[in-house]
């Protein structure tokens, strides 16, 4: 005591010396809780705000060694001491700051103390010694704060402070063992604290400096490093960066360290990583669970409890489920179950219950025991232990093997008795497990005398929805038996499973629906059900948004409404409408009977729109895929009544209602195929359901069905047929699947509604060019022909086309005139009926272009019903048998037979037909008829002039042309040609001479120049007026027209009357024009025109003037033509002749250079007209210099000597001439 009060002394001197005893007396453990009984504490603290630093070290050296007796811990933080002390720690002495750390790191044992310590700014103070330099301060820091951060509390300002980095970096970095294990303690603490301290640490940097200590040889650090590793991993926002740290390699390391601690830690960490999805693989793939299996045999409770929680998580992954198994794991756990630990049982039980997920592992679960000891911890106090058992035997129990081994280990009475567990997840579990157990009929009686129904009813109006639901789930299996059945009724369950119609919940609706409908089978509960209101809701149910409710409701209403009475509840709640909605049910069952019953509906043509106008059309679609073959029947008869009414035929089509129907056209029942044929039928004659059926592969089954032995599909497959060959975009498809050849067997067959469907389809795809070929080669043409005589108009009219079709195509014709078809088409030549009359005229008019089948088929006799044709009152069949007759016309040897059939006078009346085509038919016959020379004069004489002129004047050109080229062969003929001129033939052929057409105008041009050469019609074709119509033709630019003209003109020219008019106008210029041509035809012409005409001494002037001469030299001398320069000699000699102008013009065109060798020509007639024109030309004197100069005078001696007497005379004069002038004599 004396000691004590001297610490209060006003002298520091004696407060030094006093607190150096103290502090040597503190030293004795014994001494110091003595000296806090005496007071020391108080004058102590004092001390502690001493100006004195001797002092202050003197006292904390006191307080330190005080502070190291638990009690003392606490005495020295109630009287104050702890404020102090914290101030001290700002102290910028190290010392004392030392002491002060060695102190406060005292207290900080004190549990009590802890709280203190976190008030004010301890907490940071401490943290700011983190930064210490002094290794002695740092592990006093470091171990307060592991101390104080054991306080969640203070944990968490430890890490607000700052302190993360900095004990990371002592953790990993300080050479100080001591340091490194106080700082691992503290993240340890710091990182079990809180949330946020889990992910701050590793935001700080952790995982670099711990993945490196978990391997550590420093035990005690490498203990901590697990412990932060595994609370770390708790965190799921740290498991990318623990995954991208290689952390999973050195948890399997650790997995299997030696260590038991280590082992435990690790197993944590793996158990923590595992509950993330993303990472189980990843954790199995690093090799983690084997080791993991192993260590569920530890000795060690708490590493077998981390062990089986790391499996318990791995197991909710499908694949790993299977790979634990194949491991060894299963009998392990199943041991562990048997553990006398509730936390093993706990993770073992969780770990059983995820794997008898896969219904594979069920039953090796079982085999390994653990049924046993499941069923055994049905009885554990704990709850989450009788959880996971219960729910581990709720998934073994679907196994049927496992459901006698739980009823034969007792598990019945444990779920019937956990049916009134206050845990509502239990209940249910329980429930599902009964549920389960109940499929068995044996176990079913079991649980009902174990008391399972009363208390499964009770559960009917528990709060939690799922618990509930599978209390339904047992009743509903427990209900189909008729004594349970009335045992549900009299624990009064009928009225709670009525009110689970009105849940919320689709599941308990459906359950609590099914458990009515399997009550409703029996009689008496009919009527109960009906009492306890179950009708309206079972109505309203029907309407549900699920279908299984649906489902169910529908097959409850109909179980119930076999009782009249509630027949007529069911349609006063409004039944009927959701009539339609019964096709959604999944139930088989009900949608036959659902969609057999709207099939009666769809029968009546005026339920039809308002049942689709419902909604029924797209259910009925669905319906014809069902698996069920007698839903498919039903539903395909639904469509093929719809399909029936125009208005729906879209609808179908855009309900997508065809590609079903296609494939049931494959179906084995004949029912099925029927419908469907016959909707897809009725829905073919529409041009988008022909383009579907194409997109929707419908075409090969059609044609596969062709050939079906069954007569009502076969003919149902030939009209689709036919349908489909109606359009020309879509018929190449049907030959392309080869519907063909079993189109073409039909043809034969007995079935008439087939054979007509297909001789319509063949006449359609007859009328595309690229199937006539295809047609006859498949055979089709000997049948077609034979329906040709049949009695029946649909076969035999079709045919008839068809037939007309392809005679079409030139490979076609011969082969049905050498398949001896002639006489078929004859006989339809014969027919009363016109269109068939109409058909066979076709067939022979595009035959007869054959060249090899004109006389075959006049042979087979068609001549005489063409001819009578020819005299029908039908215009089209007149046309064509003059079509028919103008083609085999063109054969010589028909030429005369035609005649003698009679077809002249027919042919000459059609020519005044109304009708342009007839009036051409006709005309082109008979231009034929008239090339035979008998013909000719047959022709006239029957009278064909008059029509045929009239033709010239038609406003059709074909007819125009063909008349012109008959007046053109008959003009041809001697003696007609002026008979053709009297019947008024010219003006129109004139006429004519003005066509656009070209080819008219050479026509008219022919008959002009045949009828021109008789010298009576030269004048009377001048006086018509025909020459300027032929003059103008000159300037055609086309040759052949001009050559014509020229010919013709050149006839006219010869008459001396004509010659002067031919003079008028531009005549003589476009007749001297032609003498540049290059065409010798026209050459000849038009200087035979000129020699003519040139006799005229005023045409002969106006030659020369128009610019003749000189062409007319030329030819004279140069053409290769004999009589182009002849005739060009004789107009030179006339030119000469007639004016003395013409005279000197010629020489001066330089004629002497070509007359002089012509002089002596080997040619008379050449020759000739050159000593005419010599003898001419000198006359005049003025050409005696030429003359005399160009040597002419040998030639003209040399001809005096000619033997020919004209040639000496025309010499003798030309030297008489030349003799006149004095200078020549000599």
């Amino acid at each position: 005591p004396p000691l004590i009060a001297l610490l209060s002394s006003p002298h520091e001197e004696i407060q030094g010396q006093v607190a150096m005893v103290l502090q040597n007396l503190s030293k004795n453990v014994d001494n110091r809780y003595r000296m806090v009984e005496e007071g020391c504490l108080p004058p102590l603290i004092a001390l502690l705000r001493s100006p004195d630093k001797r002092i202050q070290m003197q006292a904390l050296g006191v307080l330190r060694n005080l502070s190291v007796s638990p009690v003392n811990k606490v005495r020295v933080v109630n009287e104050g001491g702890l404020p102090a002390l914290v101030a001290l720690l700002a102290s910028r002495n190290e010392s004392i700051v030392e002491h002060v750390a060695a102190a406060v790191r005292n207290l900080s044992c004190g549990v009590a103390n802890r709280a203190k310590m976190a008030e004010g700014d301890g907490v940071r103070l401490i943290v700011a010694l983190l930064s210490s330099t002094n290794d002695g301060v740092l592990e006093h820091a470091v171990a307060i704060l592991r101390n104080v951060s054991a306080s969640a509390a203070i944990a968490e300002k430890i890490a607000l402070e700052g302190g993360v980095a900095q004990l990371i970096w002592l953790m990993g970095g300080s050479l100080v063992p001591a340091i490194r294990v106080h700082s691992a303690v503290t993240l340890r603490n710091l990182t079990a604290a809180t949330t946020d301290n889990e992910v701050k640490v590793v935001q700080e940097g952790i995982l670099r400096t711990l993945v490196p200590l978990l391997t550590s040889q420093d035990e005690a650090l490498q203990d901590q490093a697990t412990v932060i590793l595994r609370n770390v991993s708790v965190n799921t926002g740290n498991d990318e960066k623990l995954m991208s740290e290689g952390i999973l390699p050195v948890l399997v390391k650790n997995l299997k360290s030696p260590r038991r601690h280590v082992q435990e830690q690790a197993s944590g960490a793996l158990r923590n990583l595992a509950v993330n999805p993303q990472n189980k693989v990843q954790v199995v793939d690093s090799g983690a669970l084997l080791p993991l299996i192993a260590l569920l045999r530890s000795s060690e409770k708490r590493v077998q409890e981390q062990a089986a929680g790391a499996i318990r998580n791995l197991a909710t992954d499908d694949n790993i489920k299977v790979k634990v198994a194949q491991e060894g794991a299963l009998l392990p756990l199943s041991n562990l179950l048997r553990s006398s630990d509730e936390a093993i049982q706990e993770q073992a039980a969780g770990a059983l219950r995820n794997l008898a997920v896969n219904p594979k592992l069920r039953d090796q679960i079982a085999d390994e025991g653990a049924i046993t000891a499941l069923v055994e911890l049905l009885k554990s106090n704990n709850l989450k232990v009788v959880k996971h058992a219960t729910g581990a035997l709720a998934n073994l129990s679907m196994n049927v093997r496992n459901k006698s081994r739980i009823v034969q280990d007792g598990g019945l009475p444990r779920f019937i008795a956990l049916l009134r567990s206050g845990d509502e997840q239990v209940q249910e579990l329980a429930a599902v497990a009964l549920r389960n157990l109940s499929v068995s009929a044996d176990t079913e009686v079991k649980v009902v005398q174990e008391g399972g129904i009363p208390r499964l009813v009770e559960m009917l109006s528990a709060n939690d929805e799922a618990a509930k639901e599978q209390a339904l789930l047992a009743l509903r299996n427990f209900s189909t038996s008729p004594d349970n059945a009335a045992k549900i009724i009299r624990e009064r369950g009928l009225s709670p499973i009525v009110d689970c119609l009105r849940s919320g919940d689709d599941k308990i609706n459906e359950h609590a629906i099914v458990v009515l409908r399997n009550m409703a089978v029996h009689a008496e509960m009919e009527l109960s059900t009906t009492k306890e209101g179950g009708l309206p809701p079972l109505v309203s149910l029907l309407r549900s948004a699920d279908e299984r409710v649906q489902e169910q409701s529908i097959i409850a209403l109909r179980s119930l409404s076999v009782n009249s009475s509630n027949e007529v509840t069911i349609v006063s709640d409004a039944g009927v409408p959701p009539l339609m909605e019964l096709l959604l049910a999944p139930q088989e069952a009900i949608q036959l009977q659902a969609v057999s019953a709207v099939r009666t509906l769809t029968a009546l043509p005026d339920n039809q729109l308002k049942m689709v106008a419902e909604g029924v059309l797209p259910l009925l679609i669905g319906l014809l895929r069902s698996a069920n073959v007698q839903i498919q029947e039903h539903a395909s008869g639904c469509l093929r009544n719809l399909a029936s009414t125009q208005g729906l035929k879209q609808k179908i089509l855009e309900a997508d209602g065809l590609a079903p129907l296609i494939a049931l056209t494959r179906s084995q029942s004949l029912s099925a195929q029927d419908s469907s044929l016959s909707a897809i039928f009725s829905l073919s004659f529409d041009s988008e359901a022909l383009a579907k059926l194409v997109e929707f592969g419908g075409i090969p089954p059609i044609v596969q069905l062709l050939v079906s032995p069954i007569d009502e599909i076969q003919a149902l497959a030939a009209g689709i047929a036919r349908n489909l060959s109606v359009s020309t975009d879509i018929e190449a498809e049907l030959v392309e699947a080869g519907g063909v050849a079993p189109l073409v067997t039909l043809l034969s067959t007995h079935n008439r509604p087939a054979q007509e469907h297909a001789v319509a389809a063949i006449k359609n795809l007859s009328s595309s060019a690229a199937h006539k070929v295809r047609l006859v080669q498949d055979g089709a043409l000997k049948p077609l022909l034979s329906l040709l005589p049949h009695a029946e108009a649909s076969l035999q009219e079709p045919a008839a086309v068809a037939i007309r079709n392809l005679s079409a195509h030139p490979k076609n014709k011969d082969r049905i005139v050498s398949d001896g078809g002639m006489p078929y088409i004859v006989a339809l030549l014969r027919s009363p009926d016109k269109t068939l009359q109409e058909h066979g005229a076709v067939v022979v008019r595009n035959v007869s272009v054959n060249d090899q089948n004109e006389v075959r088929i006049v042979e087979d006799g068609a001549l005489p019903p063409l001819v009578d044709l020819l005299r029908s009152s039908d215009a089209k069949l007149q046309e064509l048998a003059a079509g028919a007759i103008r083609n085999l016309s063109v054969n010589a040897n028909n030429k005369v037979v035609i005649v003698q059939e009679g077809a002249l006078p027919p042919l000459i009346s059609l020519l005044s037909s109304s009708d342009d085509k007839i009036q051409e038919q006709a005309a082109v016959a008979l231009r034929n008829l008239s090339v035979n020379p008998q013909n000719k004069v047959q022709m006239v004489k029957e009278g064909c002039l008059p029509p045929v002129i009239a033709c010239l004047s038609s406003l059709e050109q074909r007819v125009q042309e063909q008349a012109t080229i008959i007046v053109r062969n008959l003009a041809l003929e001697p003696g007609n040609e002026e008979a053709i001129v009297d019947s008024g033939v010219l003006p129109p052929l004139i006429a004519l001479l003005r066509s656009p057409d070209k080819r008219i105008q050479m026509q008219a041009l022919g008959v002009l120049r045949n009828l021109s050469v008789s010298p009576v019609n030269k004048v009377r074709v001048v006086n018509e007026g025909g020459l300027p119509a032929l003059v103008a033709l000159l300037a055609s630019r086309n040759e052949s027209i001009v050559e014509h003209v020229a010919a013709a003109v050149r006839n006219l020219s010869c008459g001396v009357a004509n010659r002067a008019k031919m003079a008028e106008g531009d005549g003589v210029r476009l007749i001297v024009a032609l003498l540049s041509s290059t065409n010798d035809g026209v050459l000849e012409h038009a200087v035979a025109i000129l020699r003519n005409v040139s006799a005229s001494a005023a045409i002969a002037e106006k030659i020369a003037l128009e610019g003749g001469v000189a062409q007319l030299i030329w030819l004279m001398g140069g053409s290769l033509v004999p009589a182009i320069r002849v005739h060009s000699a004789v107009t030179l000699r006339n030119l000469t002749a007639a004016t003395t102008d013409n005279e000197v013009k010629v020489v001066q065109e330089g004629i002497l250079r070509t007359l002089v060798p012509l002089l002596t020509s080997q040619d008379e007639a050449l020759q000739d007209q050159a000593t005419v024109i010599l003898r001419n030309v000198s006359v005049n004197t003025g050409n005696d210099e030429k003359l005399m100069s160009e040597g002419i005078l040998p030639v003209l001696v040399k001809n005096l000597k000619s033997p020919r007497r004209h040639v000496q005379e025309q010499a003798s004069g030309a030297l008489r001439n030349l003799a006149v002038n004095p200078q020549n004599k000599v």
